[in-house]
């Protein structure tokens, strides 16, 4: 509490080479709770604002070495001590000082020999004054940050005519503020509306309302308004909040139109599958994509997660903007800065240049924290520091940037029980578990084995080699392995074999029957992919209700599917099947 109370108590340098008159101002304003930090010379004095600023310099002008005057210009050179306010301390009446005083950056002056009671006073008058330009700067940056992270346009405007703006709308409207300002906010509107929504616009609160706005090079964009009034300065104004609809419509008729599809799709992004768990996960991509908020992908090694946040990322808004992928247990903690920050140039030996981090790149874009569960405790709080508070600062730098960027992570370990064992901040859980999307393991939907396949195939074939093929007998015993390495563990299956003519899998190569009709998969440039695919699927069809002579659920249970799904696929592809009881007399 103690040390809470002497943070908010004002601090005072007081600068003057006579130690009389240097002990008698410490003394005077120690007795007034200031907190006071003598200083006999301009070079001392120099040396104890940039370790820590004060709140106040009271500062004698004649002094050996460098004088006041001097000291007061570096002071207000630097961005850092340009604010703090200045009380020179003079013996001099002659009025070209005062002036000089005044020239050089200082806001008062104190003759010698002083009185205590006009001490006191000025000193009370700058702090008071200090405290509430600090308190407005603060104030206004806050409406300023907010008004600028707001996703929404936002005009302020008085008796119609637009005096303050945020940068949303002049990207909405492709208009740079100082073209808007002084604007009447009816001519903004496309004419058609503004008969029907000038009287709305006088009104102390309304909306929303579909409107149309114009653009710079003419054009309209659809958005929806709400007004409401408040008072600015003492003056009457009224704040417009303008959220712009052309995108979202788009993305919405976009994502219904792939909801209509999804379920003869095959594959999303460079994901590949068309299983109901893979449709699933289509579905929540859609929805991530079209949010906009922050998420993380659950998964083992090697089921997409990349890929999936890829899928994201390309269908979002956001999709001409770049795609930063960080592999997180490849960070170092004593780097964690400089890589995600960037670095100025001399912040350390070998930093000779201007250097971006992560958070730079990805402005306006995604960046996909890989591996998320790797972060040490101390890299996840600067990490929540930039999310809780949308900027950052370089090594070295001193002013912050503003962070445009959306956050997708992905880890393959339980967030959840990490957060119980206090080795994951909760806080940083909840900023970014806003959407959750599991990827499955291949073990769970082992269906997509064959167009995962001829897709691993197809791939082989378009970097040059010869067609490949692969014998019926292995693709049996792609169904009856298990996987623990997903997705990339059948691609490396699929190149070790057509490389070697071997695999790894532990698991016994089944003994090959007699004219199996499942023998080998050609490739070759007159069928389409989906045309592979359909003929494979229809060789493993007829193979398992062969193997089950007719049986169509023990069919079912060694391709792992559901029944239903085999009943649809025999339809489909009109496969001829003995009943069972005709399979089981004829034998």
């Amino acid at each position: 509490m103690d040390t809470e109370l002497n943070d908010r108590t004002p601090q005072i340098l007081v600068v003057d080479d006579t130690p009389e008159e240097l002990h008698l101002l410490v003394q005077l304003l120690s007795s007034q709770g200031y907190r006071v930090r003598p200083a006999p010379g301009g070079e001392l004095a120099l040396s104890s604002v940039r370790l820590k600023s004060p709140d106040l310099i009271l500062l004698d002008i004649n002094m050996p070495g460098m004088n006041g005057f001097e000291v007061c210009e570096i002071l207000k050179q630097d961005e850092s001590t340009h604010d703090i306010p200045v009380l020179f301390l003079t013996a001099l009446t002659d009025i070209r000082h005062k002036l000089q005083a005044f020239k050089v950056g200082g806001i008062d002056y104190i003759t010698k020999p002083f009185q205590g009671e006009e001490v006191l006073a000025r000193v009370r008058t700058q702090l008071d004054l200090r405290r509430l330009q600090r308190e407005i700067q603060e104030e206004n940056a806050r409406f300023r940050m907010l008004e600028d992270a707001a996703f929404e346009g936002i005009i302020i405007y008085e008796n119609e005519t637009i005096c303050d703006l945020n940068c949303s709308l002049e990207k909405i409207l492709g208009r740079p503020r100082q073209d808007l300002l002084g604007q009447h906010v009816v001519d903004l509107i496309a004419p058609a509306y503004r008969d029907s929504i000038q009287e709305q616009l006088a009104l102390k609160e309304s909306g929303p309302h579909k409107i149309e706005l114009l653009r710079q090079d003419g054009s309209s964009v659809p958005v929806e308004i709400r007004t409401k009034s408040f008072s600015r300065q003492g003056s009457a104004s009224q704040v417009v909040t303008i959220n712009d609809l052309s995108r979202h419509a788009k993305l919405e008729y976009e994502n219904r139109a792939l909801q209509m599809t999804l379920e003869e799709q095959d594959h999303l992004g460079a994901l590949v599958g068309k299983s109901l768990a893979m449709q699933k996960v289509y579905t929540q991509l859609l929805q991530a994509a079209l949010s906009g908020e922050p998420g993380i992908l659950y998964g083992e090694t090697g089921t997409g997660k990349e890929l999936a946040a890829r899928a994201i990322f390309d269908l979002s808004e956001t999709h001409d903007k770049c795609f930063v992928s960080v592999n997180c247990g490849a960070i170092q903690e004593n780097l964690f800065e400089s890589q995600f920050f960037g670095y100025c140039k001399g912040a350390f030996t070998g930093a000779v240049r201007d250097t971006p981090g992560y958070f730079d790149r990805a402005q306006g874009g995604t960046l996909f924290l890989d591996e998320l569960g790797e972060l040490s405790l101390a890299m996840q709080t600067k990490l929540l520091r930039v999310l809780q508070e949308k900027e950052y600062t370089p090594v070295g730098g001193t002013s912050p940037k503003r962070s445009d960027v959306r956050i997708l992570a992905a880890t393959n370990q339980k967030l959840r029980a990490l957060v119980h064992l206090k080795r994951f901040r909760e806080d940083l859980f909840y900023r970014l578990h806003v959407l959750a999307i599991h990827l499955p393991p291949l073990r769970l939907h082992k269906e997509d084995i064959p167009l995962l396949t001829a897709h691993f195939l197809e791939e082989h074939a378009a970097s040059g080699h010869a067609a490949p093929s692969l014998p019926g007998e292995l693709m049996h015993r792609f169904y009856e392995h298990d996987w623990p390495g997903n997705v990339r563990e059948l691609r490396n299956e699929i190149q070790r074999y057509l490389t070697t003519g071997t695999t790894e899998l532990y698991s016994p190569l089944p003994a090959r029957s007699p004219g199996a009709e499942c023998a080998r998969l050609e490739i070759s440039g007159t069928k389409s992919f989906e045309e592979h695919i359909q003929e494979l699927e229809q060789r493993l069809l007829k193979h398992a209700l062969k193997q089950s002579r007719g049986n169509k659920a023990e069919a079912a249970r060694s391709l792992r599917i559901p029944l239903r799904s085999l009943h649809r696929k025999i339809k489909k592809y009109q496969i001829q099947t003995l009943p069972y009881w005709h399979a089981i007399s004829a034998k």
